[in-house]
């Protein structure tokens, strides 16, 4: 019966079959519709920081382009942090000094990211100027100018700068637990803080681009067309942690959030789907029909909605990961080895906050966003590890933290 496929245990990308059942799910009983949107969300949005593909790809006014001056004035202010002798920790605007009129471009990104259309790629930079360790630097000094602060990406709450690069022909498949760091296709969904950022070293010879679609828009077109799924995802979900269960236990958390009238998605389905030998806990409640919906909803929504950035190497993404989904399109290497063009995808990853333009964060955020955010250390200090250069087949730290904080 039809129900029966309904509640099978989902896969972590949508399979065709899940497609299907999207377009036909008003037909299907078992699916009742809901009126109106959950208690204390808005009825809808009203901001640019809704849109669509259609309107997105009509403009490339999202795209800032870097001056030859920008780009010499960003040489200089390595060159600066280099000869100050100071640990790429502390690096900051007073010891990677730029122009008053790119420092202003920068804090403009961040004002797109918070209140513009919520993205914006820096293009110019040209990454075979650098060796393999200032990239993270210059990444650095550029970003501490559009959002100061960094956060944690790892279980640890370390790390702050993340290689994304595919390890699957270096690692054993039974390590491989994070679609981040293979070659294959990522669903829709939202990583972790405020400002997702990404500076791309080098680019993929086929495929790969990264898709972004406005959550806003999805939550619009959801309210209109589908309100049973907003509840749901405003439900508490059980997420599994995949790792020791006495140290990091299961939580429950919804998956969409409002405070001040904005409306947050905190959303991934690998704590409910698994990935390679990741396999949900049998012991924890299991995904409900409503719920393998709402995340198939999620992904479709977007994907319709969704614009393809056709990266460039050297070019810096800033995303508002509180207002925008992102997912990938797969990729892959030329058919012959020795093409010496080819290119291996490789990113660099910071989750960013900048203070003076940050949102209220829900209640059920607050503690999670203090773990990306906050002090690491017992007396309240902060320290900061930053990989520079990470070795193929080196064991990733950086894994979808989900921890209940």
């Amino acid at each position: 019966m039809a129900a029966a496929a309904v509640l099978a245990q989902p896969s972590y990308y949508p399979a065709a079959n899940e497609r299907i059942r999207i377009d036909r799910l008003d037909h299907e009983p078992h699916f009742p519709r809901v009126d109106g949107v959950p208690a204390g969300f808005p009825s809808r949005l009203h901001s640019s920081l809704v849109w669509d593909a259609k309107e997105m790809s009509e403009r490339n006014d999202w795209i800032i382009h870097l001056t030859d001056e920008d780009t010499l004035a960003i040489e200089l202010a390595l060159r600066a942090f280099q000869n100050s002798g100071s640990h790429v920790s502390q690096i900051s605007k007073e010891n990677f000094p730029l122009p008053e009129g790119l420092a202003t471009l920068l804090d403009d990104v961040s004002e797109q990211c918070y209140s513009g259309r919520g993205f914006c790629v820096l293009r110019g930079l040209d990454p075979s100027r650098f060796t393999e360790e200032e990239h993270g630097v210059i990444y650095g000094g550029i970003s501490v100018h559009v959002a100061p602060e960094r956060g944690f990406q790892d279980f640890e709450k370390e790390q702050v700068l993340c290689h994304v690069k595919n390890s699957a022909p270096y690692l054993k498949k039974e390590t491989i637990v994070s679609p981040g760091f293979t070659d294959g296709a990522m669903a829709f969904h939202t990583d972790l803080g405020d400002i997702l950022s990404l500076y791309v070293v080098d680019t993929s010879a086929y495929g790969g681009r990264s898709l972004i679609a406005s959550s806003w828009k999805v939550y619009n077109d959801l309210a209109v067309e589908k309100p049973e799924v907003l509840h749901t995802l405003a439900e508490n979900w059980t997420f599994d942690t995949y790792r020791d269960k006495e140290k990091y236990p299961p939580f429950t958390r919804p998956l969409l959030h409002c405070a001040d009238g904005k409306v947050i998605f905190q959303c991934s389905r690998r704590p409910f789907t698994g990935f390679g030998p990741l396999k949900r806990d049998p012991n924890l409640p299991p995904i409900t029909g409503r719920q393998i919906d709402a995340l198939d909803s999620i992904h479709y929504y977007a994907a319709r909605n969704a614009i393809a950035l056709d990266i460039q190497r050297g070019d810096i993404i800033y995303l508002n990961n509180m207002s925008i989904l992102h997912g990938r399109e797969s990729y892959e290497k030329p058919a012959n080895e020795n093409d010496t063009s080819a290119h291996d995808r490789h990113l660099l990853k910071f989750f960013l906050r900048d203070p003076k333009r940050a949102w209220k964060i829900p209640p059920a955020l607050e503690k999670l966003w203090h773990s990306v955010y906050g002090p690491n250390r017992p007396d309240g200090s902060r320290e900061e590890v930053w990989v520079l250069v990470k070795e193929n087949g080196s064991p990733d730290r950086c894994r979808f933290m989900t921890p209940a904080e």
